[in-house]
């Protein structure tokens, strides 16, 4: 990930979250909701479940079949390990025929934090109170994090860093309306990004939001 400072990031998302705050006076809706995020492939190897929260908003009503809305959200994931074992190799220039020198190493992660603006669309299937849902939400997460690496007898890293990861959420669930004043929204999917490197990052995504309505 590109190397952004810790001040700068949160500027960009404080920036980023108090232009979309404006919008929100014509909102329908707002909610809080709670996240299961269970990390998958490699980002599962280093980090295990955990819950996130998240502000929402929606410029839907109760019937409507087409729902937009946006949010909010935080979450932290803490490593399997104190240690994560690592090897690296190493590729040397030997007139050009390349000698590779095998180097075992480990990670130290401090913390992986994760701050998040997300973009979201519901599909109400059933014209009914309890109805089920697909959908499909963006994200764009800001990611903080810490860690240490050491190669045996070669390297070692010590950086606080972070950088841009934008995520997409295919979703499916079902939603119950409450006397079109609350509404409960449960689903469940797999959020799937990519980091600026062009590396793969991806985990399992349920959720319950409340949300009130207030006009």
């Amino acid at each position: 990930m590109r190397n952004l400072s810790y001040s700068y990031r949160i500027e960009q998302f404080i920036l980023i979250s108090l232009f979309v705050l404006l919008g929100l006076s014509a909102s329908a809706q707002i909610g809080l909701q709670f996240n299961y995020i269970k990390p998958s492939q490699e980002f599962g190897f280093l980090f295990k479940p955990t819950v996130g929260i998240e502000g929402t908003y929606s410029t839907s009503y109760a019937d409507d079949k087409h729902q937009f809305g946006g949010g909010i959200g935080f979450f932290a994931v803490h490593p399997r390990a104190d240690t994560i074992p690592t090897s690296y190799v190493i590729q040397f220039d030997n007139n050009n025929g390349g000698v590779g020198t095998f180097l075992p190493g480990f990670e130290i992660w401090e913390y992986y934090r994760v701050l998040s603006l997300n973009g979201t669309y519901t599909f109400k299937i059933l014209d009914k109170p309890i109805s089920p849902i697909i959908g499909f939400d963006i994200s764009a997460h800001f990611t903080f994090y810490e860690y240490q690496r050491n190669t045996a007898g070669y390297s070692d890293l010590d950086a606080t860093s972070g950088g841009l990861l934008f995520t997409g959420y295919p979703k499916a669930g079902f939603q119950i309306n409450i006397k079109d004043t609350y509404l409960i929204t449960c689903a469940f999917g797999k959020s799937m990004g990519i980091t600026e490197k062009y590396i793969p990052q991806s985990y399992w995504k349920g959720f319950v939001n409340l949300s009130y309505f207030l006009n």
